[in-house]
């Protein structure tokens, strides 16, 4: 970075300053089409008074509330490109490309206009000044507004105004597209007056082209433009142009951080943040920014902790989140994504080089980018392991054999020429100073440059297969090695093996073996972690029980600084806060982290590490993956709680009465914290029904069909991400009596039961036809039981396939041209493994819970249809295209929101979803919906392939 010093107009000598530095980490979360955005270039973003926020992009207007994006219609429907946001109170102001200026407030939505009728040209700006002016900058020059009418502002026409920005002391700052900064000073009747003051290229200006303006706190003026970054402390101008070797790029948006720190958008750097040195740093690709282009900022949350939004030109919504994974693959060097084996060299004078071994070659992490780790002859080899020895010397075990880098001099061993046990060597360790490699045929040591297989006194030695190694502390003078099998464990020094012990012998694999800090010995196995006990009489193994009893597969385990154990799996990572816990609970002691935590797949590797500064890193199917522990969740100490009431496709006011055949009553809460939004949860209680409050669930939303006459209040609580409660929230309504039991209408029936008892002698005369009625409806019931047994799974209930066909062609037709069905298949996840491991019975009890669950979630308008095996496929007859993803949604949450009880066993269960609409054809119903389910197969098979527990819409 040249940082340069210069007065207005003329340029000072250079001088130098703090150099420019990049983060290797950057912890965040994407925003975009998955979330409902409707466009992923975004232009501008703002949070209004009741905390939602507002994303403008090149398809409209969304809205944020913490679970999706919904659309926000401008004027009469119009679509446009919408620019710039600025809320004001519950106002918010939106700049559009074409259609000019609006405003919203509420549900209404209303343009603004000239004083005498014309559309306002294309926005570039807007600001309120201190005294309440609005200010809007246009290529025609600058207006003030009110949600009246614009009038323009003398002497601004010549102006094409694209920044507008106040200091302390009243005066406006202008920045323009083509002519640099302009002043507008304030006249003694407080009106705006064009000062001369003006900065240009010619004064030092990186660039005529002005894209964003903030003043500080020490009253400089930050000035962003298309080719880089100056500020101007009323006497010099300092500059930023470059980075490294390369210019800087355009700067489009400038916001101030705690410390004096200004946080920039820039354009093809990602976000850069100016320290109070002057020194700088990049936050771009290499730091996980998933796009280099970003339009615009929003800062929310608490003043001390701001929560980062930024707006990217082809990356929708990023928001800064610490806490949450990071992952590495292709887009940053990598040569392709399966990562089998990861780990860190460290040099003699402290550097540390981090290297991955992926199924398409070997690489390490250098200069922001992953790069080529071997030398272009060994570019194909794939590295599960690396050691450096006390020489000096790198060692590798690749899926040929053994590579070594005696600082340049390469060599190779492989089991043709050596007498290596496989072809492949899958683990290292240096241990009495001897390099020992693990494979799948057994162990063999190197001395000098001779291999030399271990335990030759067997009679086969090469079926020993070494799945992974471990080095004791030594007792005596030989060393002490833990050797896992694949269903053993084993302890040798070099020439002998001893058995761990019968506990440690298991029916699955083991995969791994660490020794935490405080010398406790954990081994990951496919049938969980357990615990290796060396210092009792007889060595024994214990599991490791995690909520709900449940062992889950674990590959490989790492422990960090704080001394929490991070367990590896096929289904994310599980965290163990307190290792010597005997009793483990989801959100006290024990956390699971998967895709809503930017985990790119749930299937892990073999190989994990804790860094020199602490960071986690760990070979994933999807890429790297790394992880802060450090990092704190952050959560606004005044998050917003709202809620959303609707009653028959409308909104339901507080107080309201509803009639006694009224509509399901929806209610809607959301926390609008803005952190970690998967972790927030949710208890309600409908106090004049629910006769205590639910339980804490993910999923808040409530529906209450048909609620009998009386008084209610739907009070709800929601506890953030840390743990942090607000609330309560009430919303208070009634339901009425039928019309039968009013006043007046008990009186008329009185008077009918009069007149009834006269008739009395007639209701005899018809008992006998009664009676024969009565025995044809009871055969006519037996008739419809017979074909519901004929038609349904006996197992669930749920309805066959048979039932299906012969009913889809009327559900079809009634659903009405413009809407049609939406099909759901949904697949339970992992089913085959629920029966393996519990056994049959318990697999029935899940599917016929699940079953119950989905008929609950599709309401009094879906069939469910048992469609073979786990599938199950869910017609809803009546969901709009809008609500759809949010009915899916539900679908989701209701299957995984608790485990299955079950003989005293608590199985988790998760699904994928295919869904996709179905519409009348115009004719062929059989051939149409048999393509359209194909459809629904397809997207099904995608949400299995993206890692399970999602859905894809076809």
């Amino acid at each position: 970075m040249a940082l340069l010093l210069c007065a207005a107009p003329a340029a000072a000598p250079p001088v130098a300053a703090p150099g420019v530095s990049s983060s290797d980490v950057l912890s965040l979360r994407q925003l975009g089409s998955a979330e409902g955005l409707p466009q992923l270039t975004v232009f501008a973003l703002a949070a209004d008074e009741q905390g939602y926020v507002y994303a403008g992009t090149q398809d409209g207007l969304s809205r944020w509330d913490g679970r999706r994006f919904e659309p926000v219609p401008l004027v009469d429907g119009q679509r446009d490109w919408v620019t710039h946001l600025l809320a004001d109170g519950r106002r918010l102001w939106i700049g559009t490309d074409g259609v000019g200026l609006q405003w919203l407030q509420d549900v209404r939505v209303a343009e603004v206009r000239t004083a005498d009728g014309r559309r306002m040209p294309s926005v570039e700006a807007i600001a309120r000044t201190s005294r309440g002016e609005l200010l809007v900058g246009t290529p025609g020059g600058l207006y003030q507004c009110t949600p009246e009418a614009c009038t323009a502002i003398a002497g601004s026409a010549d102006l094409e105004v694209a920044e507008i920005q106040e200091d302390a002391g009243g005066r406006v700052w202008v920045g323009t597209n083509m002519d640099g900064l302009y002043r507008y000073d304030r006249d003694a009747q407080g009106r705006l007056l064009r000062s001369d003051f003006h900065l240009g290229r010619s004064d030092g200006l990186p660039n005529d082209a002005v894209r964003a303006l903030l003043v500080d706190a020490a009253e400089r003026v930050w000035i962003g433009t298309g080719r880089g970054l100056a500020r101007w402390d009323g006497r010099a101008l300092t500059h930023w142009m470059r980075v490294g070797e390369a210019p800087f790029s355009g700067v489009f948006a400038l916001r101030p951080l705690p410390g004096g720190e200004v946080l920039a958008a820039t354009w093809g750097h990602g976000l850069a943040r100016f320290r109070a040195d002057d020194g700088f740093e990049v936050l771009s690709l290499g730091a996980g920014m998933p796009d280099a282009y970003v339009h615009t900022l929003l800062l929310g949350g608490d003043a001390s902790a701001p929560i980062v939004w930024a707006g990217t030109g082809s990356g929708g919504v990023v928001r800064l989140e610490p806490g949450r994974w990071r992952s590495y693959d292709e887009r940053h060097g990598l040569p392709q994504r399966v990562v089998v084996g990861i780990g860190e060299f460290v040099a003699a004078d402290g550097a540390r080089t981090l290297w991955a071994g992926t199924l398409g070659g070997s690489v390490h992490w250098q200069a922001g980018r992953w790069r080529p780790l071997l030398p272009q002859a060994y570019a194909d080899r794939i590295v599960y392991d690396a050691l450096q020895d006390p020489q000096g010397r790198r060692w590798y075990a690749t899926q040929r054999g053994l590579l070594r880098d005696d600082h340049g001099q390469w060599r190779e061993w492989e089991s043709r020429d050596s007498a290596i046990p496989a072809t492949s060597v899958d683990q290292l360790a240096w241990i009495d100073g001897r390099l020992w490699l693990a494979t799948g045929h057994g162990v063999a040591a190197l001395d000098g440059d001779h291999v030399d297989v271990l335990f030759d006194e067997l009679e086969d030695p090469t079926r020993v297969v070494a799945r992974a190694l471990l080095s004791l502390p030594t007792r005596g003078t030989r060393p002490r090695v833990l050797l896992l099998t694949s269903n053993r464990v084993l302890l040798t020094d070099g020439e002998s093996l001893a058995d761990a012990g019968a506990d440690c012998a298991i029916p699955g694999a083991y995969y791994d073996a660490e020794r935490l800090a405080d010398g406790e010995i954990w081994l990951a196995s496919r049938d969980g972690a357990l615990r290796l006990d060396l210092d009792a009489a007889e060595p024994r193994c214990t599991p490791v029980l995690e909520p709900a009893g449940s062992k889950p597969t674990t590959y490989e385990i790492a422990q960090d600084r704080e001394g929490r154990v991070y367990l590896f799996g096929y289904d994310g990572v599980r965290r163990i806060d307190d290792p010597r816990a005997q009793t483990l609970e989801e959100g006290r002691n024990y956390r699971r982290y998967g895709l809503d935590d930017g985990l790119p797949s749930l299937e892990f590797n073999r190989d994990a590490l804790v860094d020199a500064d602490g960071r986690l890193w760990a070979a994933n199917a999807g890429g790297v993956v790394a992880f802060d522990p450090a990092a704190a969740i952050d959560t606004p100490t005044q998050a917003p709680l709202r809620l959303a009431v609707r009653s028959g496709g409308g909104a339901l006011a507080a107080g309201a009465r509803l009639p006694a055949q009224h509509e399901d009553v929806e209610f809607a809460p959301r926390l609008l914290s803005f952190r970690h939004e998967h972790r927030i949860r949710y208890r309600s209680q409908l106090l004049g029904l629910d006769p205590e409050p639910g339980g804490w669930m993910a999923d808040g939303d409530r529906r209450y069909p048909r609620l009998p006459p009386g008084d209610y209040r739907f009070v709800v609580h929601a506890r953030d991400a840390a743990g942090r409660e607000h609330g309560p929230l009430e919303f208070a309504f009634a339901v009425a009596a039928p019309w039968w039991r009013q006043p007046l209408a008990l009186v008329a029936i009185g008077l009918a039961l009069l007149g009834a008892g006269l008739a009395a002698g007639r209701v005899r005369a018809h008992a006998l036809a009664l009676r024969a009625a009565h025995l044809e409806a009871l055969v006519a019931e037996r008739t419809r039981a017979l074909e519901r047994a004929s038609n349904s799974d006996p197992l669930t209930g749920a309805w066959n396939r048979r039932y299906f066909h012969a009913q889809v062609g009327d559900w079809l037709r009634a659903s009405g041209q413009s809407q049609g069905l939406l099909l759901a298949l949904i697949d339970i996840d992992h089913f085959k493994a629920i029966n393996d491991r519990h056994g049959h019975a318990v697999g029935d009890a899940v599917l016929i819970e699940v079953a119950a669950r989905l008929r609950a979630a599709g309401g009094e308008d879906a069939e469910l249809i048992r469609w073979g095996g786990e599938e199950f496929l869910l017609v809803l007859r009546e969901c709009t295209s809008v609500a759809a993803q949010s009915r899916i949604d539900a679908v989701l949450t209701a299957v995984s929101c608790r485990p299955v009880q079950t003989k005293g066993e608590a199985v988790p269960v998760t699904c994928s979803i295919g869904h996709t609409r179905c519409r009348p054809p115009v004719d062929g119903i059989d051939n149409h919906i048999d393509l359209v389910v194909q459809r629904a197969d397809r997207a099904l098979y995608q949400a299995k392939q993206g890692g399970r527990n999602r859905a894809v819409e076809a």
